[in-house]
């Protein structure tokens, strides 16, 4: 590999110093994001990793180029500097667009990695060669290229559309593959032909030549109106599509006869007809629309539902004639319709006006409902005695009609505002409540008087005490709400809810942010925080905080969540983006950091701010905020545009951008980049961000729309497109 190649990156660094009198650049000493992946034999960061006296063989640097988007030649220089013994390695252009998506797990381009230590089978190379756009004798050959063993086996010398379809046992190209040394069935061919809208013997013959058996007789029924809603999922048409080994119950077969306009009964042997176990319960001769309601647990159609044959209560009888618009014994007779054993049912005048909005979860008349599986707790009956302008006794009474377990003490005679707030453990008025055996400690109510306003400690403690609640012995009931308290225990530090939750520890970021909002020192508003029960940081608390405290805190350089956790090592990428963003220098940085308690990782001596890393760091390449977020690859439209404005080549980019800790896209990168590319590449066709995802499919639309707004042929669009790592349609 020549020296230009293999100090790709420091060409950039030398350039950009070259404009303002600065010298050549050594090669960064200081570890990359992508070292773990190319040391590691499965290229998953994790051990096992390579041997240092061992040779690195070129099968190794090739895949570690397809996996990192790097040449063989920078894998092998980089292996050579951290003290690996690597091959020569292999020309550049040795690496293809389609290995990525050959050799991951879900041939999707995306982590984990096909091991090595296992064949790869027969519908692994189908699969790999659909994804790849390759012949499966070619996914075969490149295989082998990439250090692979290919299980031995016939293949067909091109796949058709349909083909991975038809081999996966549940219709979905995916594993389970139906196993090559088994007898495909009956139902499975038909299944297929609702599916691909293929007739089963055109199939059957298709299955042959890919190597399977194929039974003697075929079905001779064609493919039936409602059969693509009987097999999917969600009854739409649509997949995924019902599983093979699902037994169809009552429940299946109810909703299915009234999403298909059938009965139950014929829709029960279609099934059968179509492979599937069906349940042998008595079925009604029709199905209405509410049946599907009503045999659910918690009357929304879903899981969990009622087992066939149990007896029904009074309470679910009268809930389903509230969200049914039903009366009691009409639904009782359903039921028993229906194979199930009702209760005597409640009386056709049992249902009251204001029942649906009692029982929906958001109190407004429509569903979710609230659910029977457990108890209802306190602070539910008062914000439904609040939302429907009830006392909450007369509430309580309902629901227990209603077939809902309410609480036998605690409820008062009248709701105030503020007791939902109060019984919420988060202070909220929701979910999770404060348990009914649970000793309200003091933080609790310092905490709620913050949240309440207009309430003292000791007043939220007697109102609690109303509510069934005692305090926690020694808690003080004296403490005085102070002023910014409001502020400083919200989450956006602006006084409003949502509050900063009390069971998870306080970043140091978000400690440093609340301090600047309210104006008080860090050590201050730790100190008042760990009175309120908050779990602070103990260290690496200034005096005051410093105007670029927030952005070197902040994961994503924007002065907010995330934040960076007190464990973290701070990389040198990390530093030398907050000195770009903030202006000011890489030390100085590093010191601050260290300083807020932080592990500093080594920062080496050739590392500095280059003129245009704000503008290779801003989104918009504009120099300005937002910023990229390291934890996400770098889209590929974003290395060509900042190559294109700084007049470097894109693998020149995608080096500097790895040396500031960023990931780079599963592609390998063009050695130059076309102006055409951007409007190629954006997903509007206008050269700007949004940039199409390198793991998508480019759809047919996209290319005419690119085309056009480039000026290309479509044959060209695609061919480029190719060349620069996409799948197009």
């Amino acid at each position: 590999m020549s020296e230009r190649e293999a100090g790709a990156g420091a060409n950039l660094l030398a350039r950009m110093l070259g404009a303002l009198g600065g010298g050549q650049a050594r090669p960064p000493v200081e570890p990359l994001p992508t070292d773990p992946v190319i040391t590691s034999r499965a290229l998953n960061g994790l051990e096992p990793r390579l041997r240092k006296r061992s040779t690195v063989p070129v099968e190794h640097l090739l895949r570690a180029a397809v996996v990192t988007g790097r040449t063989p030649g920078e894998v092998a220089q980089r292996l050579l500097e951290l003290g690996f013994r690597p091959a020569e390695a292999p020309a550049d252009d040795a690496v293809r667009p389609g290995d990525r998506k050959l050799i991951s797990v879900r041939h999707d381009g995306k982590p984990g990695w096909l091991p090595l230590g296992l064949r790869v089978q027969y519908h692994e190379v189908l699969a790999a060669a659909s994804a790849s756009g390759t012949t499966p004798a070619q996914a075969v050959d490149r295989f082998g290229e990439l250090g692979y063993r290919v299980a031995p086996a016939r293949f067909p010398a091109v796949l058709q559309p349909h083909d991975l379809v038809l081999v996966s046992r549940d219709l979905d190209g995916r594993e389970p593959w139906l196993p090559l040394d088994g007898d495909v069935k009956v139902g499975h061919l038909s299944r297929a032909a609702v599916v691909t809208g293929e007739p089963p013997a055109e199939l059957a013959h298709r299955l042959l030549e890919l190597g399977y058996r194929v039974p003697a007789e075929l079905p001779t029924d064609v493919v039936r109106p409602g059969d693509r809603t009987l097999l999917s999922r969600d009854l739409d048409g649509r997949p995924p599509w019902l599983r093979p080994t699902v037994q169809v119950d009552v429940e299946r077969l109810l909703a299915t006869a009234v999403a298909t306009d059938s009965t139950p009964r014929r829709v029960a042997v279609r099934f059968g007809e179509l492979g599937y176990q069906v349940t042998k319960a008595e079925l009604p001769g029709i199905a209405r629309p509410h049946d599907t309601l009503l045999l659910s647990r918690d009357l929304d159609g879903g899981q969990p539902q009622l087992t066939h044959g149990q007896r029904i209560s009074s309470g679910h009888l009268l809930r389903a004639a509230v969200v049914t618009a039903q009366k009691p014994s009409e639904v009782a007779q359903r039921m028993v319709e229906l194979g199930f054993r009702p209760e005597e049912a409640p009386a056709d005048d049992a249902v009251r006006p204001g029942d649906r909005e009692l029982i929906s979860a958001g109190h407004d008349g429509n569903p979710p409902w609230l659910r029977t599986g457990q108890p209802l707790q306190l602070g539910a009956v008062l914000v439904a005695a609040l939302a429907t302008n009830t006392a909450p006794r007369q509430v309580a009474d309902r629901l227990e009609q209603l077939g809902y377990e309410v609480p036998k003490t605690g409820i008062p005679e009248q709701v105030r505002t503020v007791d939902p707030v109060l019984l919420s453990r988060d202070l909220d008025g929701r979910v999770p409540w404060l348990r009914d055996d649970m000793a309200v400690p003091g933080r609790h109510l310092l905490r709620a008087a913050i949240v309440a306003e207009r309430l003292t400690v000791r007043e939220a403690a007697q109102r609690l005490r109303e509510l069934g609640h005692r305090t926690a012995a020694g808690a003080s009931l004296d403490e005085p709400v102070r002023p910014g308290d409001r502020q400083l225990i919200s989450d956006s530090h602006d006084g409003k809810p949502p509050w900063l939750k009390p069971g998870s520890p306080v970043q140091l970021g978000w400690l440093l942010a609340a301090a600047s909002a309210t104006g008080t020192g860090p050590r201050e508003a730790a100190a008042r925080l760990k009175q309120l029960g908050y779990d602070v940081p103990e260290s690496g608390l200034p005096e005051r905080v410093d105007r670029s405290d927030l952005v070197l805190a902040s994961r994503d350089l924007n002065g907010r969540r995330p934040w960076l956790a007190h464990t973290d090592l701070v990389k040198a990428g990390h530093l030398v983006r907050v000195a770009a963003v903030t202006g000011r220098g890489i030390e100085e940085i590093a010191l601050r950091v260290a300083e807020l308690g932080f592990r500093v990782a080594k920062v080496a001596a050739t590392a500095r701010v280059l003129p245009t890393d704000r503008q290779l760091l801003s989104e918009r390449g504009d120099g300005a905020a937002p910023w990229l977020r390291p934890g996400s690859p770098v889209p590929l439209g974003r290395i060509l545009s900042a190559a294109l404005a700084a007049g470097a080549t894109p693998r020149e980019v995608a080096l500097r951008l790895a040396e500031l800790g960023h990931e780079l896209p599963g592609t390998q990168l063009p050695p130059l980049v076309e102006p055409a590319d951007l409007v190629l590449i954006s997903r509007h066709a206008d050269g700007a961000a949004p940039w199409l995802p390198i793991e998508d499919v480019v759809p047919a639309r996209h290319l005419q729309q690119a085309a056009l707004a480039a000026d290309r042929s479509p044959e060209t669009v695609v061919a480029r497109l190719r060349q620069l790592g996409y799948t197009v349609d």
